[in-house]
């Protein structure tokens, strides 16, 4: 009964003594390290740091309170220290490799513990730390509270990590890192730069099963942002909550500090999927508001840059074309260094509410997809809906396929140096443009008059590029409609006063190249209007050069007066177009219909014969155009040229017979 306290005494005095002693090594390996007081607690078997203060170059750590495992001298034990030095002697276990783990995450205590002989840290113990405050530069980082618990490591591990004269990277030393879980109550961050003030809060952050630096999974509460400036005011934002899986502290460590050693590394697992819940912007001084649904971006791999982020902003900063060279070459490593499996944001809402302008906004979704090797598969948003002074403007999906970032930087750098950039990078930056649901509604602010006008669907497609031009090309447009009934625009009362009140027109292009043969295919050009009809043209052309795409005009024209035409066909349907022409023109001439039908037969065919030179052919092209005339369904002419017919041959278009000696014309009606 006598002996218990006066032992409880000695331990303790005996463990603030080794305690003090260790940091006191710890103070000389690492100048600049200070506490007010450090005790220890026996029976608890922990250590306590109050007013923990770090000062180096650029750099102060502030932690009022740490609290770490710390077991008491062995010789101040009874059986359980005799039980654990025997152990010792007797090999090395799980739990004294492990003894360590968590006195190491005190700043660097454990690399000065390692040379002590009595003291040794508890396994899987709980390192806890209060009221922690880093400034870094421009940048002051607070933390409330904060907890980790449940490390594996060995005590070699924790060495290598804290130790001040480790040659270790930091990827290194957090790819040794275990823990079962890590808590912490809120990181508030400032950074002041350039007259402006960033301050962003993350709340609740709670990170489980962390692995040999990877992160099981990771949650954050909330996360909000101020950021103010004198130009534009306070922009204010919200996110949260946020779910992580998957993610390589390791690895982020590494592409934030260091360069990478080759070209050839390949990309790994930065993290697998980022969940953010609903977020909210506010711009104080553009009055825009920005409201958000949750997001999320999957299947994210990265490597390390030939030029660290922290090294980058050098480059940023200077001026001069060398340092904008250097510019585009980092932003081209970033996205040869990343990939993004997909990203998906749904429900957007943006309002911009002021004196003038009034703008309201809503996006159903914005999604991008396989985006590595500086391209993109496909990147697009649906259901957009805008609204502002009674124009609404609605676009029910939009997408671009195919696309190549690394041309987007060929032209930027081509810019830099003022060349001239060839229109094949332009032509190649995306292969697939897609439009969709296009609606638009405009109110003229003066006299209220709507004009609307629609489009159900646009298609561009520019696929298989060789040599940077694109072997096939596709031009869709289906159902663009204009309203002509209330519309402002003059140039179509002409179409009005045929009796539509209703534009509606399509259109398409296929066509394909081919560079080894130098042909020209041109499958399809077609223009059709609801009720008026259809026109398409097919051609074959021969002795196509890629000249012809060039950005030389000189070598452009050339190019196209070498081309020679093998092959052309023009078909006609008519759907009721022609016979709102004869009926406007007898209400103009006040004659009947069938007068002005007569008429356009009778100039059909003489004048049309004589144009192509009075020949066989000749006038069989006029007697089947004479029959459309009559009775208007179908007409399909071909024109044939065995020998190629080049722009050489065009004057003799003041020879029709010479003309038609080159061609083989074939025509006929209602097909």
């Amino acid at each position: 009964l006598i002996a218990a306290p006066i032992t409880g005494t000695a331990l303790h005095s005996g463990a603030n003594r080794a305690a003090r002693a260790d940091f006191s090594r710890l103070a000389e390996a690492l100048p600049g390290l200070t506490a007010v007081s450090i005790t220890t607690d026996p029976w608890r078997q922990d250590a306590t740091i109050e007013g923990l203060t770090l000062r180096r170059a650029g750099l102060v750590l502030r932690v009022g309170r740490l609290t770490l495992p710390f077991a008491a001298p062995q010789s101040l034990f009874a059986s359980a220290a005799y039980a654990q030095d025997s152990e010792e002697k007797a090999g090395p276990s799980r739990d004294s490799e492990n003894s360590d783990e968590k006195t190491g995450n005190a700043g660097g205590i454990a690399p000065a513990m390692r040379n002590a002989t009595s003291p040794v840290a508890r396994p899987s113990g709980t390192i806890s730390a209060e009221n922690i405050e880093l400034a870094v530069g421009a940048v002051r980082y607070t933390i409330k509270s904060m907890e980790l618990s449940g490390t594996s490591l060995t005590k070699a591990d924790l060495d290598s990590i804290f130790d001040p004269g480790s040659t270790l990277s930091l990827a290194d030393r957090l790819g040794k890192f275990s823990a079962s879980q890590i808590s912490i109550s809120e990181i508030e961050m400032e950074t002041t730069l350039a007259g402006q003030t960033e301050k962003d809060a993350y709340s609740n952050i709670i990170l489980n099963g962390v692995a040999q630096g990877r992160v099981g999974n990771a949650t954050i509460g909330s996360v909000t942002s101020n950021l103010t400036s004198q130009e534009a005011g306070s922009v204010q934002s919200t996110y949260g909550p946020i779910k992580m899986s998957g993610l390589d502290l390791a690895l982020a460590a590494r592409i934030v500090s260091e360069a990478r050693s080759s070209d050839t590394e390949q990309r790994n697992t930065l993290y697998e999927t980022v969940e953010v819940g609903a977020g909210k912007i506010v711009m104080e001084k553009s009055h825009v508001e920005i409201d958000m649904g949750a997001f999320s971006v999957k299947d994210v791999k990265a490597r390390p840059l030939r030029v660290p982020p922290i090294s980058a902003a050098k480059i940023f900063a200077a001026q001069g074309a060398d340092s904008n060279q250097q510019a585009v070459a980092f932003v081209a490593d970033i996205l040869n260094s990343f990939e993004i499996g997909s990203f998906d944001l749904a429900d957007l809402r943006f309002t911009i509410i002021d004196a003038d302008t009034s703008v309201i906004g809503t996006l159903g979704r914005v999604h991008l997809s396989q985006m590595a090797d500086s391209k993109i598969g496909e990147v697009g948003f649906d259901n957009l809906v805008v609204e502002s002074a009674g124009t609404t403007v609605k676009i029910g999906g939009f997408a671009l396929g195919g696309i190549d970032l690394g041309k987007l930087l060929d032209l930027a750098e081509i810019t830099m140096r003022q060349a001239s950039a060839s229109p094949n990078h332009a032509a190649s930056l995306v292969s697939e443009i897609s439009l969709t649901g296009l609606d638009v509604d405009v109110a003229d602010p003066d006299t209220q008059a709507h004009t609307r006008f629609q489009l159900a669907k646009l298609d561009l497609l520019g696929a298989d590029p060789v040599g940077g031009i694109p072997s096939h090309f596709s031009t869709v447009i289906d159902h663009f409609t204009l309203d002509l009934k209330n519309t402002a625009i003059g140039q179509l009362d002409d179409i009005v006063a045929l009796g539509y009140d209703k534009l509606d027109l399509s259109s398409r292009l296929e066509a394909h190249f081919d560079a080894s043969k130098r042909q020209l295919g041109l499958d399809a050009l077609s223009l059709s209007g609801m009720d008026m009809g259809a026109v398409t043209i097919a051609g074959n052309f021969e002795n196509v050069s890629k000249d012809l795409f060039s950005a030389d005009e000189a070598q452009m024209k050339a190019a196209a007066l070498s081309i020679l035409i093998r092959r052309v066909e023009v078909k006609v349907e008519d759907a009721g177009l022609l016979e709102r022409l004869i009926a406007t023109a007898a209400r103009k001439n006040n004659k009947s219909p069938d007068e002005i039908r007569e008429a356009y037969v009778s100039a059909a065919a003489t004048s049309i014969p004589t144009l192509l030179g009075n020949g066989p052919e000749a006038k069989a092209v006029g007697t089947a155009i004479v029959k459309f005339i009559a009775a208007p369904k179908n007409l399909r002419i071909v024109a044939v040229a065995p020998d190629g017919l080049g722009v050489a041959d065009l004057a003799l278009m003041k020879d029709p017979n010479a003309l038609m000696n080159k061609l083989s014309i074939e025509a006929a009606v209602d097909e």
